[in-house]
Protein backbone atom coordinates (compact mmCIF):
# COMPACT_ATOMS: atom_id res chain seq x y z
CA UNK A 1 0.00 0.00 0.00
CA UNK A 2 1.08 3.18 -1.04
CA UNK A 3 1.27 6.36 1.90
CA UNK A 4 0.62 9.65 0.51
CA UNK A 5 3.38 12.15 1.49
CA UNK A 6 2.24 15.22 2.49
CA UNK A 7 4.26 18.29 3.55
CA UNK A 8 5.34 19.02 7.35
CA UNK A 9 4.42 22.05 8.82
CA UNK A 10 6.37 24.62 10.35
CA UNK A 11 10.03 25.05 9.09
CA UNK A 12 9.27 23.47 5.60
CA UNK A 13 6.84 26.31 4.68
CA UNK A 14 9.12 28.75 5.93
CA UNK A 15 11.34 27.03 3.51
CA UNK A 16 9.01 27.58 0.57
CA UNK A 17 7.76 30.41 1.37
CA UNK A 18 11.53 32.02 1.13
CA UNK A 19 11.66 30.11 -2.41
CA UNK A 20 8.55 32.12 -3.39
CA UNK A 21 7.48 31.45 -7.33
CA UNK A 22 10.08 28.97 -7.66
CA UNK A 23 8.13 26.83 -5.44
CA UNK A 24 5.17 26.78 -7.71
CA UNK A 25 5.68 23.23 -8.13
CA UNK A 26 4.40 22.17 -4.83
CA UNK A 27 1.31 24.51 -5.07
CA UNK A 28 -1.46 21.21 -5.76
CA UNK A 29 0.14 19.59 -2.77
CA UNK A 30 -0.31 23.10 -0.65
CA UNK A 31 -3.50 23.20 -1.59
CA UNK A 32 -4.79 20.12 -0.86
CA UNK A 33 -3.48 20.79 2.47
CA UNK A 34 -5.32 24.22 2.86
CA UNK A 35 -8.34 22.68 2.22
CA UNK A 36 -8.31 19.02 3.24
CA UNK A 37 -5.83 18.70 6.25
CA UNK A 38 -7.67 18.68 9.90
CA UNK A 39 -4.44 20.01 11.77
CA UNK A 40 -4.65 23.55 12.34
CA UNK A 41 -1.09 24.47 12.11
CA UNK A 42 -1.01 22.20 8.80
CA UNK A 43 -3.45 24.96 6.93
CA UNK A 44 -1.73 27.59 8.55
CA UNK A 45 1.59 27.20 7.10
CA UNK A 46 -0.13 26.10 3.74
CA UNK A 47 -1.29 29.17 3.72
CA UNK A 48 1.48 30.73 4.87
CA UNK A 49 3.59 29.30 1.92
CA UNK A 50 1.20 29.96 -0.99
CA UNK A 51 1.15 33.68 0.02
CA UNK A 52 4.82 33.93 -1.26
CA UNK A 53 4.22 32.32 -4.01
CA UNK A 54 2.83 35.36 -5.99
CA UNK A 55 -0.68 35.51 -8.03
CA UNK A 56 -0.90 31.52 -8.29
CA UNK A 57 -0.19 30.69 -4.42
CA UNK A 58 -2.41 33.83 -3.41
CA UNK A 59 -5.35 32.99 -6.21
CA UNK A 60 -5.42 29.87 -3.68
CA UNK A 61 -5.92 32.04 -0.91
CA UNK A 62 -8.30 34.24 -1.91
CA UNK A 63 -10.47 31.02 -3.41
CA UNK A 64 -10.67 29.50 0.08
CA UNK A 65 -12.27 32.30 1.22
CA UNK A 66 -15.56 30.60 1.78
CA UNK A 67 -18.13 30.11 4.44
CA UNK A 68 -17.43 26.15 4.69
CA UNK A 69 -14.07 26.21 4.58
CA UNK A 70 -13.36 28.78 7.57
CA UNK A 71 -10.23 27.81 9.06
CA UNK A 72 -9.21 27.87 5.53
CA UNK A 73 -10.04 31.24 4.87
CA UNK A 74 -8.64 32.71 7.97
CA UNK A 75 -5.46 31.11 7.57
CA UNK A 76 -5.39 32.33 3.76
CA UNK A 77 -6.44 36.34 4.89
CA UNK A 78 -3.46 35.79 7.52
CA UNK A 79 -1.19 34.47 5.21
CA UNK A 80 -1.74 37.39 2.74
CA UNK A 81 -0.83 40.00 5.89
CA UNK A 82 2.28 38.25 6.71
CA UNK A 83 3.15 38.63 2.64
CA UNK A 84 2.75 42.50 1.92
CA UNK A 85 4.53 42.16 -1.10
CA UNK A 86 1.39 40.02 -2.34
CA UNK A 87 -1.23 40.58 -0.07
CA UNK A 88 -1.18 44.65 -1.14
CA UNK A 89 -2.09 43.54 -4.60
CA UNK A 90 -5.66 41.78 -3.02
CA UNK A 91 -6.87 44.93 -0.92
CA UNK A 92 -10.25 44.93 -2.75
CA UNK A 93 -10.60 41.36 -2.00
CA UNK A 94 -9.98 42.46 1.30
CA UNK A 95 -12.39 45.14 1.52
CA UNK A 96 -15.22 42.58 0.51
CA UNK A 97 -14.30 39.94 3.30
CA UNK A 98 -14.91 42.55 5.67
CA UNK A 99 -18.59 42.28 4.92
CA UNK A 100 -18.06 38.51 5.70
CA UNK A 101 -21.02 36.27 7.72
CA UNK A 102 -17.99 35.46 9.32
CA UNK A 103 -17.01 37.60 11.61
CA UNK A 104 -13.50 35.46 12.04
CA UNK A 105 -12.79 36.17 8.61
CA UNK A 106 -14.30 39.91 8.64
CA UNK A 107 -12.00 40.29 11.56
CA UNK A 108 -8.88 39.07 9.60
CA UNK A 109 -9.28 41.60 6.67
CA UNK A 110 -9.94 44.34 9.09
CA UNK A 111 -6.75 43.57 10.97
CA UNK A 112 -4.44 43.18 7.67
CA UNK A 113 -6.20 46.22 6.14
CA UNK A 114 -5.15 48.19 8.86
CA UNK A 115 -1.66 46.50 8.83
CA UNK A 116 -1.42 47.42 4.97
CA UNK A 117 -2.90 51.09 5.64
CA UNK A 118 -2.65 51.75 1.98
CA UNK A 119 -5.10 52.57 -0.39
CA UNK A 120 -6.52 55.23 2.08
CA UNK A 121 -9.01 56.65 -0.73
CA UNK A 122 -10.85 52.88 -0.63
CA UNK A 123 -9.99 51.36 2.42
CA UNK A 124 -11.14 54.22 4.87
CA UNK A 125 -14.55 54.52 3.61
CA UNK A 126 -14.56 50.31 4.36
CA UNK A 127 -13.60 50.82 7.34
CA UNK A 128 -15.71 53.91 8.60
CA UNK A 129 -18.88 51.88 7.73
CA UNK A 130 -17.98 48.59 9.63
CA UNK A 131 -17.06 50.82 12.77
CA UNK A 132 -20.72 52.10 12.01
CA UNK A 133 -22.17 48.76 12.40
CA UNK A 134 -23.97 46.97 15.13
CA UNK A 135 -20.91 44.26 15.91
CA UNK A 136 -19.15 45.81 18.67
CA UNK A 137 -15.96 43.23 17.91
CA UNK A 138 -15.46 44.53 13.76
CA UNK A 139 -16.27 47.77 14.95
CA UNK A 140 -12.97 47.80 17.77
CA UNK A 141 -10.94 46.10 14.61
CA UNK A 142 -12.24 48.56 12.52
CA UNK A 143 -11.28 51.68 15.02
CA UNK A 144 -7.68 49.79 15.59
CA UNK A 145 -7.45 49.63 11.78
CA UNK A 146 -8.45 53.31 11.00
CA UNK A 147 -6.06 53.99 13.96
CA UNK A 148 -2.92 52.67 11.87
CA UNK A 149 -3.53 54.88 9.09
CA UNK A 150 -2.69 58.08 11.33
CA UNK A 151 -3.31 61.00 9.86
CA UNK A 152 -4.79 59.68 6.50
CA UNK A 153 -7.80 58.96 8.34
CA UNK A 154 -8.74 62.75 9.35
CA UNK A 155 -11.85 61.89 7.94
CA UNK A 156 -13.25 59.72 10.56
CA UNK A 157 -12.46 61.82 13.69
CA UNK A 158 -16.13 62.46 14.22
CA UNK A 159 -17.52 59.09 13.67
CA UNK A 160 -14.23 57.42 16.10
CA UNK A 161 -15.68 60.70 18.59
CA UNK A 162 -19.14 59.36 18.82
CA UNK A 163 -17.85 55.81 19.14
CA UNK A 164 -16.38 56.85 22.29
CA UNK A 165 -20.00 56.34 24.48
CA UNK A 166 -19.95 52.66 23.31
CA UNK A 167 -18.64 51.17 26.05
CA UNK A 168 -17.23 47.97 23.92
CA UNK A 169 -15.94 50.22 21.37
CA UNK A 170 -14.16 53.17 23.75
CA UNK A 171 -11.07 51.70 24.06
CA UNK A 172 -10.02 50.95 20.74
CA UNK A 173 -11.06 54.63 19.14
CA UNK A 174 -9.86 56.04 21.79
CA UNK A 175 -6.52 54.51 21.08
CA UNK A 176 -7.37 55.37 17.17
CA UNK A 177 -8.38 58.57 17.81
CA UNK A 178 -4.67 59.45 19.79
CA UNK A 179 -3.13 57.79 16.42
CA UNK A 180 -4.90 60.40 14.23
CA UNK A 181 -4.58 63.29 15.82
Amino acid sequence: MSQRRTLPAGGAAEGLSALGPLAIPALPELQRLLYTNYWHSAIKSAAYALAAMGPEGADILTNAVQPQTEWSGMCAIWALGQHPATGTNYIPFLLTVTTSKSEGMASGALQVLGLFHSDAEHVIPALTNVLAGTNSELSQCAARALGQFGRQASSALPLLRSTTNNPAVRDAALQALRQIQ
